[in-house]
């Protein structure tokens, strides 16, 4: 995973290094691009390796701060940009007790693997609902599902499955369930093998209100 983007990079740097003088302004334009692609796809891994090092040493800590969920599931929604994402919310969401920044990576997280291994038809559905005294985030697609085999495998890290891997790292599931343990959340899924699987996580709805400033529940 680490010498794909690499390769990426020192191949677009190399070519504009020996031929920049040949190359047209659109073509330099181009090499930029997948050396800067590459750089991002390089940085994403770092900082899961990163991650993943603090966790396994007993070294991840995690704010329990009221949150808006419905806000950072839009946020997440809109940033996605292969696909389009649907988002359905209750009506009088509360906010959630969690760490803004990781719940946020744990939404991107499962979205990325939900178009990932959606169908080109079809949508892919986040949905936010309570829960007695939680808060549940669902993210549904359309595509393989998850095969028998494969499913006790889906939250351990670097997992190699046996058609593709469901995310593009192995890490992001891993991850996920990490964050969402710490702060207190469970995570799971339901599968129907060849049709569809849908990836879901809890959080304790928050005992105190938002914090001044923040936006609240829509």
């Amino acid at each position: 995973e680490i010498r794909a983007p690499l390769a990426s990079i020192r191949g677009a740097v190399a070519l504009l290094d020996e031929h920049d003088a040949t190359l047209d302004a659109g073509r330099r334009i181009e090499l930029l691009h997948v050396a800067l692609d590459a750089t991002r796809q390089l940085g994403y891994l770092v900082d899961d390796l990163l991650l993943i090092s603090r966790i396994s040493g007993g070294r991840l800590v995690v704010e329990r701060d009221a949150l808006d969920i419905v806000a950072v599931v839009h946020d997440a929604a809109n940033a996605e940009m292969s696909k389009a994402i649907a988002v359905v919310e209750q009506e009088g969401i509360p906010p959630v007790s969690g760490d803004a920044m990781r719940v946020r990576q744990v939404v991107t997280n499962l979205l990325s693997n939900a178009v990932a291994n959606a169908t080109e038809s079809s949508i892919v559905l986040a949905s936010i609902t309570r829960q007695n005294d939680d808060v549940r985030v669902t993210i549904y697609n359309e595509g393989r599902g998850i095969p028998p085999e494969e499913q006790s495998r889906l939250f351990l890290p670097f997992a190699s499955l046996t058609e593709r891997r469901i995310d593009s790292t192995g890490l992001g599931l891993y991850i996920a369930k990490q964050l969402v343990q710490a702060m207190g959340g469970t995570i799971g899924f339901d599968t129907q093998p060849g049709h569809n699987a849908a990836f879901w996580f809890t959080l304790k709805a928050a005992t105190t209100p938002l914090a001044p400033g923040r936006p609240k529940p829509h």
